[in-house]
């Protein structure tokens, strides 16, 4: 199995960097060379794109998956509207660690044991999850 049995936690540094924190906890790698790593931040942070060129630049190609399963280990892709008085106005995204059914926040370095109750305290849509990988793949 290429994920980490176990993740030290990484908070967040600076603003939009919960892309940084959790490619830093997926691969073992610290913030400060995930940091090196970066040719493109968007002004609200790491594209699924960058994450995932990051992540094989680093030696741990990533999988991105639109369905999530329970035993799964990864970066979970998140997304929700800016303002939700304007159903069609900006969206912000959102990276999360998700590890056996639980969420760790970078953000607020929280472990949510629901993602359900996460997602619907934070108004976020689960758009998919980035996965280190397998060997078979």
């Amino acid at each position: 199995m290429t994920e980490p049995v176990v993740f030290e936690p990484v908070i967040m540094k600076d603003v939009w960097d919960c892309g940084v924190s959790c490619i830093a906890m997926l691969t073992g790698t610290s913030w400060q060379d995930v940091r090196k790593q970066i040719r493109f931040k968007r002004p609200e942070g790491l594209s699924v794109h960058e994450v995932k060129r990051i992540c094989k630049a680093l030696g741990h190609p990533l999988v991105a998956r639109k369905d999530v399963h329970t035993e799964d280990i990864g970066m979970l892709v998140l997304d929700r509207l800016s303002d939700p008085a304007r159903p069609n106005g900006d969206h912000e995204g959102h990276y999360v660690m998700f590890f056996n059914g639980s969420i760790y926040n970078p953000a607020q370095n929280e472990v949510w044991t629901s993602p359900e109750a996460y997602t619907a305290k934070g108004r976020w849509t689960v758009v998919g999850i980035l996965k280190r990988r397998e060997e078979r793949e």
